[in-house]
């Protein structure tokens, strides 16, 4: 499965991607707890990723945060 991640300002979005096909999407709010709106993408996808495509409007301190986050969870970089 694909990951595929929209960082905004506000918001982490997430997608599967999927035999040209977009599934489990979801958001929620990162302003304040980064961490908890990673928890949530995670808790609504499945175990295994084999590639995760993300874009970061956000800065580099959520990038990174996310970065190390998705290396810990699936071991991709």
């Amino acid at each position: 499965m694909i990951v595929v991640v929209d960082i905004g300002n506000a918001r982490i979005k997430w997608a599967l991607a999927e035999h040209d096909e977009l599934s489990s999407t979801g958001a929620a709010l990162h302003l304040h707890e980064p961490q908890q709106a990673l928890e949530a993408m995670f808790g609504a996808l499945p175990g295994e990723a084999e590639r995760v495509v993300a874009t970061n409007v956000a800065g580099k301190k959520i990038g990174d945060f996310f970065a190390q986050a998705v290396a810990d969870r699936w071991g991709l970089q």
